[in-house]
């Protein structure tokens, strides 16, 4: 009788800890799947906006061999209706100076698809706004800075795409050219949210549209052209959902390390409480 009391406790705690584990892995999610639901779930809800910083170490002008200073800059899109986005940059110049400009765009033009497209990433081969790119699955985690986590969506695994028609002739004779493509090589990365993608990170050396268009210069090429979403109100995807899963796992090794030993000894006091019962009333 005593040893299926024992096993009906040993039972109970068990399970105790079990539902405990539970909510300590799953809360983490719980919460921000909580705070997503606020935020816009598609990112051409008219009032979204999209957030960037954006450098370039070099950059070459059309008929000068001089090479200008580094610039950089902020992009920010505010979706005005789900046909139009209004975008605002200002561009500073690292010896001083800088300008701005402003233009609306149509959703399906080819600047805005840079940034926002419903492009399949489930094929080999992408194209977006005339940049051929290899498909080469998740990336790392994004955002991956903590201080940034709060200026967006949560933590996600972004689509990596690898360029491999930007036009680098020009850039390859720049003598930070090799040192840069090695340690920065042309990539962009996207999530998803509302059935589109949605830029997240790119970098390149060598010359595509976005560079031309985003100096609103026309600008042979770039070397270590990056740019970066840093703030935004729509819910990226996809989650990463082992960093949510696993955030607290130091402290569930701390409930089991302390609740099996816990549970072992308020096992044996109630054994030795029992056995001394048991003497007392022979």
């Amino acid at each position: 009788m005593r040893t299926v009391k024992v096993k009906k406790l040993l039972a109970i705690a068990i399970s105790l800890l079990i539902i405990l584990s539970s909510i300590l892995i799953t809360y983490p999610l719980i919460v921000e799947e909580n705070y997503r639901s606020s935020l816009n779930q598609s990112p051409f809800i008219p009032g979204s906006y999209f957030i960037y910083d954006f450098s370039s170490f070099t950059n070459q002008t059309k008929g000068n061999s001089t090479v200008l200073y580094p610039q950089y800059g902020v992009l920010k899109f505010n979706v005005i209706s789900e046909y139009k986005i209004s975008v605002k940059a200002k561009i500073n110049i690292a010896c001083g100076g800088g300008y701005y400009w402003n233009n609306t765009y149509d959703i399906n033009s080819s600047f805005i698809s840079y940034f926002l497209n419903n492009a399949s990433l489930t094929q080999p081969l992408v194209n977006i706004s005339g940049v051929v790119s290899k498909v080469s699955g998740s990336s790392s985690r994004y955002p991956n800075t903590i201080s940034n986590q709060n200026n967006v969506s949560g933590c996600t695994n972004p689509i990596k795409l690898n360029p491999i028609n930007v036009n680098e002739t020009l850039a390859s004779k720049n003598n930070n050219y090799l040192y840069f493509s090695k340690i920065c090589p042309n990539e962009f990365e996207y999530d998803q949210s509302g059935g589109y993608n949605v830029l997240i990170m790119s970098q390149i050396n060598g010359n595509i549209s976005l560079i031309s268009k985003l100096f609103d210069r026309s600008m042979p090429y770039a070397i270590d052209f990056k740019i970066n979403l840093k703030k935004t109100d729509i819910a990226l995807n996809p989650l990463d959902y082992k960093l949510y899963l696993l955030k607290d796992l130091q402290y569930l090794f701390i409930l089991w390390f302390v609740g099996i030993p816990l549970i072992l000894l308020v096992i044996r006091n109630a054994k030795k409480r029992a056995l001394k019962k048991l003497r007392e009333n022979r």
